[in-house]
């Protein structure tokens, strides 16, 4: 089964386009909530709910452990992130998150 725009094992992504793509997601992603105040960052105090900027920061975690760590053998942007960020080792803890999120946050916004 072939979906339309999904890679197969046939398809040869270059590095170029994989960067492209990411680059040009970022900059989407920026888009939506560069304009945004810290009390709409956090949005409503939900248990279940993470707060935006937290989620955003779990994108930038993402990116930099695939493509900067893993590809490009880069050490950590955040020295802890792995603490905060990493779902498949950290359990959820709204409160943890609260408090270490901007530092990642900040780099992400203010990374070319």
């Amino acid at each position: 089964m072939t979906l339309p725009g999904i890679a197969t094992r046939e398809s040869r992504t270059t590095i170029a386009q994989l960067s492209e793509a990411l680059a040009e997601t970022r900059a989407r992603t920026l888009g939506l909530v560069n304009d945004l105040s810290e009390e709409q960052l956090i949005g409503p105090r939900l248990q279940i709910v993470n707060p935006l900027r937290w989620e955003i920061g779990h994108i930038a975690w993402f990116q930099e452990f695939w493509v900067l760590r893993r590809l490009g053998k880069q050490s950590p942007i955040l020295k802890h992130g792995d603490e905060l960020y990493d779902s498949a080792r950290v359990d959820h803890d709204p409160a943890r998150e609260e408090q270490a999120w901007f530092a990642l946050i900040n780099e992400f916004r203010t990374r070319k």
